[in-house]
């Protein structure tokens, strides 16, 4: 029984961070698959917005420092 839990809680996390319901097939994996895939999709989300940010602040060195912080301004609102 403690099986089920776990696993119910494990796709609970995932439905965290996926922010919403994961597909119903994917509640006939066991615990470990869906922690991995948890942690899977919560790296490529903190990989893909640290990736942006980086690439956001390598934008805006092409603006003249003068201008920098009101265009930051308007552009991360």
């Amino acid at each position: 029984m403690a099986s089920h839990r776990e696993s119910q809680a494990a796709l609970s996390r995932l439905r965290g961070v996926l922010r919403g319901q994961p597909p119903a097939t994917l509640s006939e994996l066991n615990r470990q698959d869906l922690e991995d895939l948890a942690d899977a999709v919560d790296s490529a989300r903190r990989q893909h917005s640290e990736a942006l940010s980086a690439a956001l602040d390598n934008a805006f060195d092409q603006v003249p420092r003068l201008f920098r912080s009101t265009v930051r301004r308007i552009v991360t609102r």
